[in-house]
Formats: C-alpha cells, sequence, structure tokens
C-alpha cells in the first residue's frame, strides 16, 4: 500500500515550533500496530489537525467540535475530509502546494503553511479563549 509522505516533515515540524513555543507537534498513531481506540483518543484530544490528503483524514470524525483540520490536497482531490469535517463540526482548511499530484509525496511550501497555520491559531484563540503564541 502507498503512502504519500511529506518529504520536509522535519523542517516544517521546527519552524512551527519555533514561533509557537506553547504548540506541541505529534505524529498520529495511524499504523497497523495501534488500535482504533488508541487513534480515536488521540484525534478526539487534537485540536489541530494536519497532513496529506489521505485515508487518514478520516479520523477527523473523531474530532471535537470548533477544532481545526488542515488537509495538504492535490489538483484530483475529492475531499471526503471536508465532507466529514463539516459533519463532525470541524473547521476545514485545504492546501495545494505547486507540483502536487496524486500518488506523489509532498514538499510544504512553508510560506502557504504558516499563512494558514495562522489563521487556525487565530480561529483557535478566539473560539477557545486561549493563547498559544
Amino acid at each position: 500500500k502507498k503512502t504519500r509522505v511529506i518529504l520536509n516533515q522535519v523542517q516544517m515540524i521546527e519552524l512551527i515550533e519555533k514561533k509557537y513555543s506553547k504548540i506541541k507537534i505529534e505524529i498520529p498513531p495511524i499504523f497497523k500496530t495501534r488500535t482504533i481506540l488508541e487513534q480515536m483518543i488521540f484525534f478526539h484530544e487534537t485540536i489541530l489537525a494536519m497532513g496529506a490528503h489521505a485515508a487518514s483524514v478520516a479520523n477527523v470524525f473523531w474530532m471535537m467540535p470548533k477544532t481545526v483540520l488542515i488537509e495538504f490536497s492535490h489538483s484530483m482531490c475529492y475531499s471526503a475530509g471536508y465532507r466529514i469535517a463539516r459533519i463532525a463540526g470541524v473547521k476545514f482548511m485545504a492546501l495545494m502546494f505547486k507540483n502536487s499530484q496524486k500518488e506523489k509525496n509532498y514538499v510544504v511550501e512553508f510560506d502557504l503553511l504558516m499563512k494558514a497555520f495562522d489563521a487556525a491559531i487565530d480561529y483557535l484563540c478566539k473560539t477557545f479563549d486561549v493563547n498559544y503564541y
């Protein structure tokens, strides 16, 4: 089974954690060795999820209402993630990076990501009356 990966994931995490020192980035437990219950708990406790368009985005169903999903999309994307997020009451944001294609790995464009991440953090701060800055 093919899995799309984020090729510059380490740099992406470093950039976010440098700007938002109160934010902790965790890789979700989406592996065959993890139970569905572990995945449900992880996403239920997540306030902002982001990642490549894939079946794992269905885990947004376990997120709390008014949390955020940032999906890395591609030009041939039919976003079930959007529909699931809407049903779950989760704010959905889609990013399409240059040269993103179906069945290809992603290279995150940091300027585009940070604009979306900043907007997501602003939304979460206002919605939950918290400060992530």
